[in-house]
């Protein structure tokens, strides 16, 4: 009996071994993004992939996106979705780092008497503003004619001056005058270590550590620059120019500057790889990976979303006048709220909520709806409330 059992028993395994061969596996989702390599000699093409890899996988988990080289093209293959946007900056950008002292307001346009009427209207304006080095906004059609109203008027007054635009901040860019002394900037082969992490606020940074033998070096120029700015410098674009108050030891620096997470993952793994040798362009894009099943945030939707949260983090004593009204475990509800909508990121709002593009949408109108009435919350309180208790549970349903 126990013979017929076991005989049963195998023939039973067996059957669904071979019913399991049969079974059709479900595909593997895959999708490529082919990128263009200027200089592709095999040398090239085989430094550049080493170096997209690293790149990839400081920023993606389980071989999520992978870089292999086909004829003289870099080819990505993607297996799981991803930020396009992100994804092509990451492979595509050089990785130019370095952190430089620049000029103030005051030394730049000392040089520039008489200063040209709409140079001084934007200096003006960058004065109103905390000074973080820059010495003037632009918007952004106008970036190319500063530059070039500028450059020649300091050529000689201030030689070996390089001018670079930072982040777009509430429609404008920053304009900073960047001294090119090599005796004192702090270059990218001098970084021994960039991972990304969290600003004393709770908001996502960069963590930086140069290398034990550049500590020194790191102390002695923010010695020499404290109540000045060091302009931080990716691929000729400011990321963030902190003002330096005391001299700062151990080699330590942070890169912070309301960035949301997929940004400080990708500029932290552009710092701690090597500069690509040559220039990178995109050839081709599978089609199905701009569409996000999700609705997944666009760039345009997240600068709006970042410049909302600036302007809520700008008026908390208005908000705090505002909960105040509240009972309190009302006012608890809507501070979690708060919490969620405005100091977290659209993308991880976004993944949390499965919300479809158009649901992001209506969550941004809505918080700026709330952030436009708190400048007048004394005024009319009512609407304010009104405003705020839409924001419960805003985005938080799937749309099917």
């Amino acid at each position: 009996m126990n013979l017929l059992l076991y005989g049963r028993n195998i023939a039973l395994l067996l059957n669904m071994l071979l019913l399991s061969q049969c079974k059709p596996a479900t595909p593997a989702r895959h999708h490529t993004l082919t990128l263009n390599v200027e200089n592709h000699t095999k040398q090239t093409l085989d430094t550049v992939v080493s170096i997209v890899n690293k790149r990839l996988a400081m920023v993606y988990n389980d071989d999520a996106v992978t870089a292999r080289i086909d004829s003289n093209h870099i080819v990505l293959d993607v297996t799981q979705f991803v930020d396009v946007d992100n994804l092509t900056a990451l492979a595509i950008s050089r990785g130019d780092f370095a952190i430089h002292e620049v000029y103030t307001r005051e030394e730049v346009f000392h040089k520039l008497i008489p200063v040209p009427a709409e140079i001084q209207t934007m200096s003006a304006h960058a004065g109103l503003l905390n000074e973080r080095g820059e010495i003037l906004y632009s918007a952004a059609n106008d970036t190319s004619r500063i530059v070039s109203i500028i450059k020649p008027l300091l050529a000689q007054a201030l030689p070996g001056t390089t001018f670079y635009w930072g982040r777009l901040e509430n429609g404008e860019f920053p304009l900073y005058a960047i001294k090119h002394d090599n005796a004192t900037a702090m270059t990218k082969n001098m970084v021994g270590s960039s991972k990304p992490d969290f600003d004393q606020a709770g908001y996502h940074a960069v963590a930086m550590h140069f290398k034990k033998s550049y500590e020194t070096l790191w102390s002695d120029v923010t010695e020499k620059n404290i109540g000045r700015s060091l302009a931080v410098v990716l691929d000729n674009t400011v990321l963030c120019a902190p003002r330096v108050n005391s001299r700062i030891p151990m080699g330590v620096m942070q890169i912070s500057g309301q960035y949301n997470k997929p940004e400080v993952d990708r500029i932290a793994a552009l710092i701690a790889s090597p500069t690509l040798p040559t220039k990178l362009s995109v050839q081709k894009i599978d089609s199905a990976m701009l569409v996000h099943p999700r609705g997944y945030p666009t760039l345009a939707q997240i600068h709006r979303y970042n410049r909302i949260r600036a302007g809520y983090l700008q008026y908390q004593d208005s908000m705090a006048y505002l909960l105040n009204a509240l009972s309190p475990s009302k006012r608890n509800t809507m501070q979690r709220e708060l919490n969620r909508l405005y100091t977290n990121d659209l993308n991880t709002i976004a993944d949390q909520t499965e919300a479809s593009s158009e649901v992001i949408d209506e969550v941004l109108f809505k918080m700026e709806t709330v952030l436009n009435n708190i400048t007048g919350v004394q005024n009319n309180t009512a609407e304010a409330l009104s405003t705020l208790e839409d924001l419960e549970g805003l985005g938080e349903k799937p749309i099917k």
